[in-house]
């Protein structure tokens, strides 16, 4: 076997063995935000008057951003949830919505921000919404983190969210809160 053979054959041999050297996996990921109705009464929870601030790093991105790419609404898989959802008096969905990202370590993975015209170097606004990001990422197991702030009404309550999952390519998992909840479902691609 000649030399360049041979270097050839090793070099081949370290991508497959090395994990994080060859190029990521890329993951679809659909996520189904919605609001539930709390519970009123002396059992329901206190919210701060200002809340912590969103914990995003300088490389959240929007969906079409930074190597992350929107996931067409003709891809959804999430429809028939978001459906039943809606038809049950006690949710509102806020959101639904998608993108694209190779799965990278924690600390080289981009938080993206959720659908809208808020941008993380921006203060929160006074109206109503749904603000933050979510942020995938890969190590010996997929993860999710959601840090996010949801305003019911203008200059109402603030509701932060954050929550952290480990994940299986292709499940549904859900993120619970007092008021919000996330499905998310992850597929490799």
């Amino acid at each position: 076997m000649s030399l360049a053979r041979t270097s050839l054959l090793v070099v081949v041999i370290a991508l497959i063995a090395v994990p994080g050297i060859a190029s990521a996996r890329d993951y679809a990921v659909e996520v189904v935000v919605f609001r539930q109705w709390e519970q009123g009464g002396a059992d329901s929870e206190r919210w701060p008057a200002d809340p912590p601030p969103l914990e995003l790093d300088s490389r959240a991105v929007a969906p079409g951003e930074g190597g992350v790419r929107r996931l067409s609404p003709d891809a959804f898989q999430l429809g028939g949830v978001r459906a039943r959802l809606e038809s049950a008096g006690q949710y509102r969905v806020i959101d639904h919505f998608g993108w694209i990202q190779a799965g990278r370590p924690r600390s080289q993975s981009p938080y993206v921000l959720v659908p809208g015209s808020w941008r993380a170097t921006m203060p929160l606004p006074d109206t109503a919404g749904l603000y933050g990001a979510i942020k995938l990422y890969a190590g010996r197991y997929l993860h999710i983190a959601a840090d996010l702030r949801y305003r019911r009404e203008h200059q109402g309550t603030i509701y932060p969210m954050h929550s952290q999952r480990r994940l299986r390519s292709g499940e549904l998992h859900y993120l619970d809160h007092p008021v919000l909840g996330i499905i998310v479902q992850v597929r490799a691609r």
